[in-house]
């Protein structure tokens, strides 16, 4: 496999020069490709990261890390270098 950037988004190229997408809070490459997953302003969130980030709670570290991912992608790095808000 070797990575192709497009349009800011990492695919990986598989068997055959089929491209699939990478999440881009995990970096997984789905095995069903762009059916496990969502877009994001261009960029892929994969169904498992989708669920994890639904079913964390808000005080879990974890949770915060996705969010700042997320903040990166949807508002730019100039935004998410803020610290997240944390009560």
């Amino acid at each position: 496999m070797r990575s192709i950037l497009k349009k800011e988004q990492v695919f990986e190229e598989v068997n055959g020069g089929i491209l699939l997408p990478r999440c881009i809070l995990c970096k997984e490459v789905p095995k069903l490709g762009i059916a496990e997953g969502f877009l994001l302003t261009g960029q892929f969130v994969c169904s498992g990261c989708e669920q994890k980030l639904l079913t964390l709670n808000y005080d879990d570290p974890a949770y915060n890390i996705m969010v700042h991912k997320l903040k990166d992608v949807i508002y730019g790095s100039k935004k998410s270098s803020k610290q997240v808000r944390k009560e």
